[in-house]
């Protein structure tokens, strides 16, 4: 059996700020863009908010809410794998996002 390896909540959050940068978000931009995703299958859930997204970047939470982490990954247009799996297996280099047009 190979060795499983596991990627820290540290690596997520440089993940995510690096895939912000790269798309030209602000951490409000993402959060904004992030929350119409997650309440669309969450309608009256927690909210997600900058201050998540702040502290999601910076690793300050026990716990990271998979469901909206989903929904930040949506929100940069990069599979949820991008953002978890160790990086040989996380597909293209980590600051290569695809051009997308900017929402309104």
């Amino acid at each position: 059996m190979e060795d499983q390896q596991w990627i820290t909540q540290e690596e997520i959050g440089q993940r995510v700020r690096v895939l912000r940068q790269a798309r030209g978000f602000s951490q409000e931009r993402l959060a904004h863009e992030a929350a119409q995703i997650y309440w669309q299958h969450h309608p009256g859930g927690p909210m997600l908010t900058i201050h998540w997204v702040m502290r999601l970047e910076r690793a300050f939470t026990n716990v990271i809410d998979v469901e909206k982490l989903s929904a930040v990954a949506a929100a940069l247009g990069v599979p949820l794998s991008r953002l978890l799996l160790p990086s040989a297996e996380a597909g293209a280099p980590l600051g290569h996002v695809e051009a997308q047009a900017p929402s309104p």
